[in-house]
C-alpha cells in the first residue's frame, strides 16, 4: 500500500474533551476539531477520511443545551460527522452524614461510550481506515480498541489524550497494546480555534461569551 493511501479517521469522545477544558482551559472550547484532526495527520501519507464527534444535550439547561447545539451545528457544517447520545435523570438518595435522606435527581450521559465503541469496531471491520485515533481518556473504551486490533491486526491506533487527562493507565494499556499515545498540548488548542465570528452557509456563528 502506498503510503498517500492511508486512511484515517478520528473518534473524539465530546464530554471527556469538554470536562478537561472546562475549567482551567475554558477559552479553547471554541474548538475546530476538523482542524484538530489535520494537526496530529501527517499529511500526505494520511487522508483524514472521517471526524466523529460523540456527545449528547443537556437540555434540562436550556442556556448550555443552546450554545451546545449551536456549536454542534457549526461542527456539522465544517465536516465532522456528530453521533449524538442522551442524558437520562436518575433519583439519588441524599446519603450525607446528617442521614437527611432526601432524593434529588442527576443525569447520566447514556450511549455515547456504546455510539463510540460500534462506530470504531465497524469502521475498523468494513474497512474504512488504516489508521484509528481516539481523542479520550476513558479506559471504558478500550475493549472497543482492543476487538478492532484482534479483527483487524493491521490497524494503526493512536490515543490522544485531553490536555488535563489523569491517564496513567490507559497510557499503561496502550503501551502494553502497542498503541501509540499522544496528548492535545495548548499549543494544538490554541491553533485549531475557530474565529471568534465566523460565517458558514450564510449562517453566522459566534464564540459564546463565557467560552472566552
Amino acid at each position: 500500500m502506498s503510503p498517500k493511501s492511508l486512511r484515517s479517521m478520528f473518534f473524539i469522545d465530546g464530554f471527556n474533551v469538554y470536562h478537561s477544558l472546562a475549567r482551567n482551559y475554558r477559552k479553547y472550547l471554541w474548538l475546530d476539531f476538523m482542524e484538530l484532526a489535520h494537526k496530529f495527520s501527517f499529511p500526505p501519507y494520511e487522508n483524514v477520511k472521517s471526524v466523529r464527534y460523540f456527545t449528547a444535550f443537556a437540555d434540562w439547561r436550556p442556556g448550555s443545551a443552546a450554545r451546545h447545539r449551536k456549536y454542534v451545528e457549526l461542527l456539522e457544517k465544517t465536516g465532522v460527522e456528530v453521533i449524538l447520545g442522551r442524558f437520562q435523570e436518575k433519583k439519588r438518595k441524599c446519603c450525607a452524614a446528617n442521614g437527611c435522606g432526601q432524593l434529588f435527581t442527576i443525569h447520566e450521559e447514556k450511549l455515547t461510550d456504546v455510539n463510540i465503541a460500534v462506530s470504531i469496531v465497524e469502521a475498523c471491520v468494513t474497512n474504512q481506515c488504516d489508521i484509528l485515533y481516539l481523542i479520550s481518556g476513558d479506559n471504558d473504551l478500550v475493549p472497543a480498541l482492543e476487538t478492532a486490533q484482534r479483527l483487524c491486526s493491521k490497524i494503526e491506533i493512536t490515543v490522544i489524550l485531553p490536555i488535563n487527562a489523569r491517564a496513567n493507565q490507559i497510557k499503561q494499556i496502550c503501551r502494553r497494546n502497542g498503541y501509540k499515545v499522544s496528548k492535545i498540548s495548548e499549543r494544538f488548542l490554541s491553533n485549531s480555534q475557530f474565529p471568534d465570528s465566523i460565517q458558514v452557509e450564510g449562517t453566522e456563528y459566534s464564540r459564546p461569551q463565557n467560552w472566552l
